[in-house]
């Protein structure tokens, strides 16, 4: 029963975000957009799910922009300008027109647009869960980071790859210890594209697609004891007590860098899944400035 209900509520949301079907009470749905919560203002128009024009605030590098007098609305990101007048039933997408399924409303003193319309046209991903009721609205990355993502220099790339927006459509329950001292961050060699982070006991790993990356594994270290198996514990010298995801396929070799965060220390290398390990450097009295530590190791090119 609830997986039929699941189901036409699925195949209600996919025809409502596609501007078919009935409307619907906009406190059924659940919209979230950059793992944020649209709190007010959400409608269903003509079948259309409808949300205040500044929620897409939150998006990186994105300017709006609001002429009263025209009552028109302008949106840019990066090269994309979208340009909007309330009532009207066409939209310029970088000077194009573009017909809309709903026309752009002022309520309550808000500017309201199609969802959809104008998260595809900025980028981003959408997505329906059925079973929660809920529709994930996710940027991707700007144009300057997927740029840089995309560079031949490894550093640029791995630093680009950290600042990639997160996806959390799918929470995992793992949480950080608040207090640990020291972050480790692992980077298949010659790698930028998937990437651990170990936080105290939490071991976080991430890999990226379309611009997003996403938590693929996480698992809480038990360490109070050594990792004994040559496998992904071994990696991170204790045993994994509860986790979520697959585990990823390990790679022969990793670069690491070590970041104690009181300390101002960094360290960085390689360490292998056969237990051995290389350090090729320290960094002291290094300031905590999340990802700009990533260094060159000698000896590794992008793969």
């Amino acid at each position: 029963m609830i997986r039929k209900a699941g189901l036409q509520f699925l195949i209600f949301m996919l025809f409502s975000l596609c501007g078919i079907g009935s409307a619907v009470a906009a406190s059924n749905l659940k919209i979230m957009v950059n793992n944020s919560s649209v709190e007010y203002g959400v409608l269903l128009v003509s079948g259309r799910t409808m949300v205040p024009i500044k929620v897409f605030q939150s998006f990186n590098n994105t300017v709006i922009q609001w002429d009263a007098v025209a009552k028109k609305a302008t949106i840019t990101r990066d090269a994309t300008i979208i340009e909007l007048i309330a009532g009207k039933w066409m939209v310029s997408v970088n000077s194009k027109l573009v017909p809309l399924d709903a026309p752009v409303k002022i309520v309550e003193g808000r500017v309201t647009v199609p969802l959809r319309f104008i998260a595809e046209a900025l980028g981003a991903s959408v997505k329906v869960d059925a079973i929660t009721k809920t529709v994930w609205i996710q940027e991707s990355a700007s144009a300057a980071i997927v740029k840089n993502f995309n560079s031949g220099d490894l550093v640029i790339s791995r630093k680009a790859a950290m600042q990639m927006p997160v996806d959390e459509s799918e929470p995992y329950q793992l949480t950080a210890d608040d207090e640990a001292l020291s972050v480790t961050y692992y980077f298949p060699k010659g790698k930028s594209d998937r990437y651990f982070v170990v936080y105290g006991d939490l071991v976080t790993y991430y890999e990226i697609y379309h611009n997003i990356k996403k938590v693929m594994w996480a698992a809480d270290l038990d360490s109070s004891k050594e990792a004994v198996n040559k496998d992904i514990t071994f990696l991170f010298g204790h045993p994994v007590q509860k986790e979520y995801g697959v585990k990823p396929v390990l790679s022969d070799g990793y670069a690491y860098f070590y970041d104690s965060i009181w300390g101002s220390q960094v360290l960085y290398g390689m360490v292998y899944t056969d237990g051995t390990s290389a350090e090729s450097g320290q960094l002291n009295d290094w300031p905590d400035t999340r990802y700009y530590f990533i260094v060159a190791i000698p000896g590794e090119t992008k793969l």
